[in-house]
């Protein structure tokens, strides 16, 4: 890639994320109302998780890891239904949110579940590998190059991740299809992409450990970014119609 393209591109990334912000956080001023009952639904799905979570100390660790992956694919179908809910709110239509975020859950149950333990087997894959990593006998800068690529590697997979939810709402693919878009796309924005997944870490960072944030905005507001980046991206480097594998220059 030469200079005046890397130039480009990186004009473009800040066009793109200045503009993503704005619209995020004027949706949220105007749907703060809407988005808050999206969260509080989710929650209720949520709570066996969290409960786990906040017992983990009291638990052998066996019971907890053989609980983990259940209760994290358990909201995994209130979680898709979210991003279905902040996309039509995105998308300026009339929301009923009770009656939708149900009809959310039924609708994309199977893909949503599907998607979720996706990301849980690709992060457990990444973790595994670094574990691997730290105990081999090795010596020297090998076991620190290892970890390196590892730590990438789960990286990537944070970033990919931002655009699995939102194809599947925003796009209606299959998994397979969705993940290979997810590859190319990350590959593709990496400047944007890490930029918003830095956004939604702080985030649920804050309000995760505001305590009170985790049943307001915890998840509704991360999937209201991650769908409004991944419809902007689409409308301004690939064209209106969403063509991801013929950018528009």
């Amino acid at each position: 890639m030469s200079d005046e393209e890397k130039t480009e591109n990186k004009v473009e990334s800040i066009s793109l994320v200045d503009e993503t912000l704005k619209k995020f956080s004027q949706g949220l001023l105007n749907n703060l109302g809407k988005l808050i009952l999206i969260n509080l639904l989710w929650f209720i799905f949520a709570i066996p998780l969290f409960m786990l979570l906040f017992t983990k100390s009291r638990m052998d660790s066996s019971n907890f890891f053989a609980l983990l992956f259940p209760f994290l694919i358990l909201p995994a179908p209130a979680t898709a239904s979210i991003f279905n809910l902040t996309f039509q709110i995105i998308e300026g239509k009339d929301v009923k949110v009770i009656r939708d975020f149900f009809g959310g859950i039924g609708k994309y149950l199977v893909k949503g579940i599907l998607l979720s333990a996706v990301i849980i087997m690709l992060f457990t894959a990444g973790f595994l590998y670094i574990w691997f990593c730290t105990n081999l006998k090795l010596s020297g800068v090998l076991p620190i190059v290892l970890i390196a690529i590892g730590l990438w590697i789960i990286f990537f997979i944070a970033l990919m991740q931002s655009y699995l939810f939102p194809q599947m709402i925003q796009r209606n693919l299959n998994i397979k299809k969705i993940l290979a878009n997810s590859i190319y796309l990350t590959f593709d924005n990496v400047g944007f992409n890490s930029v918003i997944f830095l956004i939604a870490v702080v985030t649920w960072l804050v309000f995760g450990l505001s305590g009170i944030g985790i049943i307001i905005l915890f998840m509704s507001a991360p999937s209201f970014l991650y769908n409004l980046a991944f419809k902007i991206l689409l409308e301004k480097n690939y064209g209106v119609g969403g063509e991801i594998f013929k950018k528009r220059r």
